[in-house]
């Protein structure tokens, strides 16, 4: 299985070391693509991401717009935002759009009365 972590953080010596123990316990070779955000290069990056099953999100301060569109045009069944918001979220058919399109106003009330 393909995954791409797209991050501004360079320290991830915590998730590599929780990759390899994954994949000598559970037996399983995973294929992780790490884009930093500060190192992009938009033809490169699109390529990268549309071949990805699963997308990891992991950027402060927002994405470059050909960035959102190479993630929003990728093939991967699961893109999980790990902060903020979940615009881009997808798990399967269900997407960051269609929980917000879901959600219901609660009547205002005073917690005060």
């Amino acid at each position: 299985m393909r995954f791409v972590l797209i991050s501004t953080k360079t320290s991830l010596k915590t998730l590599f070391d929780a990759i390899e123990s994954v994949e000598k316990e559970a037996g399983v070779k995973i294929d992780l693509d790490v884009i930093y955000v500060c190192d992009l290069d938009s033809a490169d990056v699109a390529s990268r991401i549309s071949k990805a099953d699963v997308i990891l999100i992991d950027v402060r301060g927002g994405m470059p717009r050909f960035l959102e569109d190479a993630v929003l045009g990728s093939q991967a069944r699961v893109v999980v935002p790990l902060i903020g918001p979940a615009p881009y979220l997808r798990l399967g058919n269900l997407s960051g759009d269609t929980i917000a399109k879901r959600q219901k106003r609660f009547p205002a009330f005073n917690v005060c009365e």
